[in-house]
């Protein structure tokens, strides 16, 4: 079995999350950091770990559930494709 395609910021960008980015005032950190979200109806969803925290292959977390983390680009690509596929207009 070959490798498993990581998370990067292209990968995140063309699947709809949204570059965020944390001054140095808002996060404590001298350069600041960015951070993707993925939103529905406005709404933050799912968010990934900070870029200074990994080595360019994101992570990512439902929003204020910590619990669950996805790391896998196939399981992200699919929960993406069910979010969007389930969403009421």
């Amino acid at each position: 079995m070959g490798k498993i395609k990581d998370i990067t910021t292209d990968i995140l960008l063309n699947l709809g999350f949204i570059e965020e980015f944390s001054t140095p005032e808002q996060s404590g950190e001298p350069q600041g950091f960015y951070y993707y979200t993925y939103e529905v109806d406005g709404n933050c969803l799912l968010i990934t770990d900070a870029n200074t925290e990994n080595d360019g292959n994101y992570t990512i977390e439902f929003f204020e559930h910590e619990t669950i983390k996805i790391s896998n680009y196939v399981d992200l690509v699919d929960l993406v494709r069910v979010l969007k596929r389930c969403v009421v207009k």
